[in-house]
C-alpha cells in the first residue's frame, strides 16, 4: 500500500518539477545572450566557498578539493555533446546557472533579474513604474505547520493601473488569470493526505489528483514577478484577498507605464515645507537639499514617508544607491550620533553612526508614515525620529528590514542580493515596524488628518 502511494507521489513530483521547470524555461527563453565564461567566472570565484560539493571515497558527498568549476565543466560537455533536445544556445544554459545559483539561496530578497526585470527595477527606483503599477514583494507565514510564501503588495503607485484597480499595500495575489500563485510545496498536501486514516490507496490517489493539477498549472512566484513587474499593454484577470479579511476580490487590470517623481514638495502656510518621498536612488538626497536650501522654512519640514517602498544598495551603479542618499538625508537633517545597527556577512554587526554635514538647516521634522512606508523609509524615519528626535505620525510600518544590493551585470542582467539588515538605533530589527509617535488608524494615517496632524506638532 505505502508503495502504490509512494509511486503516486513520485509521478506527481516529477510532473510537477516538469510543469514549473516549463514555466521557468519561458522566463529564461527571453533572456539575451550570455558568456558560458560568465558563469566560469563566477564559480571561478567562489570555488573556495561552502559551495565545492564533490564525491568522497566512500561514494557520498563530500568536501574534497575538487573545484565545483571542473564539475560544471562536466555537466556542460554532456549537455553540449549528447543531449538529445535543442537547449536553445549558451544564453540558456547561463542564465539558468545564475538563477539556480540565486534560487538555491532560499531567499526571496536574492534573485538573478533578466534583462527586462532589470531595466524594469532601475526604472521604478527612477520614479518609472512599470507592469501593473506596484512594488511587489514576497512575505512568508506558518500555518498549521505549513510554510506559505505569498506575493504581496507592498506599495502602489499613485493613479497607476494597481491602485485604479483597488490593490492596497498588504494584499496578496493569488490568481493571475485563474493560474494560482503557488504558496506552498505540494510536499504539505501529499504528507496531510498520507497521514489520512480510513482511507486506502485508491481514495487517496482520487484525492491528490486534483491538488496536483492544481500545482501544475500553477505559476511560481518567480514567474508570477516576471508577469506583473514588466512592460505595458498586456491584460491580467487578478484574484487578490486582503490577509485581514476573508474576501476575495476578483479585477481586470492592464500594465502600463506609471511616472512617479521621486521627490515632491509644496509650501504651506506659516513657513512650513511639505516634502514627500517616493522612491530612494541617489539623486533624493540633493533633491531634497536643494528644496530646504531654496525655500524659507520657518517653522519646520513635514517628511511625508507614506507609500515609500525604500531602495537599495548599489555600489557598482551609483546612481541607483538610495541607501547612500538615505545616510547623507540623515546627516543634513539630525545632530548626528547612531541611527541604526547594520548587521552584514559574516556576522557583523555595526552601527551606523552619523556625522552632521556643516551648515545644516537644523530645523523642525515631524515624519509621516503608513503601512506602506518601508524598507530605506523605515530607516530614515527611525533614524530622523532617534537622531533629530522627530516625531513620527501615521500607522506602524510594512516591516521590511533587509537591505539589498542591486548589481547590473555585463550582458544588462543582474541580481538583487540580501546583503544586509537593519535595526534601530537600540538594536530592534526593523521588520518589527516604526512605531509611531502618535499613532493613527491606517485609514486616518492615509488621510489629511495625518498632516493636519502633522502641523500641530511644528
Amino acid at each position: 500500500m505505502y508503495r502504490t502511494f509512494l509511486n503516486l507521489f513520485l509521478f506527481v513530483l516529477i510532473s510537477c518539477t516538469v510543469s514549473l521547470a516549463y514555466l521557468a524555461g519561458k522566463d529564461l527563453g527571453e533572456t539575451p545572450h550570455t558568456p558560458i565564461q560568465t558563469i566560469k567566472d563566477l564559480l571561478t570565484a567562489d570555488s573556495k566557498s561552502s559551495l565545492n560539493l564533490s564525491t568522497s571515497s566512500n561514494g557520498e558527498l563530500g568536501s574534497t578539493t575538487v573545484p565545483p568549476q571542473d564539475i560544471f565543466n562536466s555537466v556542460l560537455h554532456y549537455v553540449h555533446h549528447e543531449y538529445v533536445r535543442n537547449y536553445f544556445g549558451n544564453s540558456n544554459l547561463s542564465s539558468g546557472a545564475l538563477q539556480g545559483m540565486m534560487l538555491s539561496l532560499n531567499n526571496p530578497y536574492s534573485k538573478y533579474l533578466s534583462p527586462a526585470r532589470l531595466q524594469a527595477k532601475t526604472g521604478q527606483l527612477n520614479g518609472q513604474s512599470q507592469g501593473i503599477g506596484a512594488v511587489l514583494t514576497i512575505t512568508s507565514s506558518t500555518k498549521n505547520g505549513v510554510n506559505y510564501q505569498y506575493l504581496t503588495v507592498m506599495d502602489v503607485a499613485p493613479q497607476g493601473p494597481a491602485a485604479k484597480a483597488g490593490l492596497k499595500t498588504g494584499d496578496h495575489i493569488l490568481f493571475i488569470n485563474g493560474h494560482w500563485v503557488i504558496a506552498y510545496s505540494i510536499l504539505a498536501d501529499v504528507e496531510r493526505i498520507r497521514d489520512k486514516k480510513g482511507k486506502d490507496d485508491s481514495q487517496k490517489q482520487q484525492e491528490l489528483n486534483p491538488i496536483a493539477h492544481r500545482f501544475e498549472s500553477g505559476y511560481t512566484l518567480t514567474h508570477a514577478l516576471n508577469l506583473l513587474d514588466v512592460g505595458e499593454g498586456k491584460s491580467y484577470t487578478l484574484t487578490y484577498q486582503d490577509p485581514a479579511s476573508p474576501v476575495k476580490k476578483t479585477v481586470k487590470i492592464e500594465t502600463a507605464i506609471t511616472s512617479v517623481p521621486n521627490v515632491q514638495s509644496e509650501s504651506i502656510d506659516n513657513g512650513i515645507m511639505y516634502i514627500a518621498i517616493h522612491q530612494f536612488n541617489s539623486n533624493t538626497f540633493n533633491q531634497v537639499q536643494q528644496v530646504i536650501r531654496s525655500a524659507s522654512i520657518s517653522k519646520g519640514i513635514i517628511l511625508d514617508l507614506r507609500g515609500c517602498p525604500g531602495g537599495v544598495t548599489s555600489p557598482e551603479s551609483t546612481n541607483l544607491d538610495g541607501y547612500k542618499s538615505v545616510c547623507d538625508l540623515l546627516a543634513d537633517l539630525t545632530p548626528g550620533g547612531k541611527a541604526a545597527v547594520i548587521k552584514s556577512h559574516p556576522n557583523v554587526s555595526l552601527p551606523l553612526m552619523i556625522k552632521p554635514l556643516p551648515q545644516q538647516p537644523l530645523t523642525h521634522i515631524v515624519v509621516l508614515t503608513d503601512q506602506g512606508t518601508s524598507n530605506l523609509a523605515e530607516l530614515l524615519a527611525s533614524g530622523l525620529q532617534t537622531c533629530a528626535k522627530a516625531p513620527v505620525v501615521g500607522c506602524k510600518t510594512f516591516g521590511d528590514n533587509v537591505l539589498q544590493m542591486l548589481v547590473p551585470l555585463e550582458d544588462g542582467s543582474g541580481i538583487e542580493l540580501a546583503t544586509a539588515h537593519m535595526d534601530n538605533a537600540l538594536g530592534k530589527s526593523l521588520s518589527q515596524g516604526v512605531v509611531p509617535n502618535k499613532t493613527l488608524s491606517p485609514d486616518a494615517a492615509d488621510s489629511n488628518v495625518a498632516l493636519e496632524d502633522a502641523e500641530k506638532l511644528l
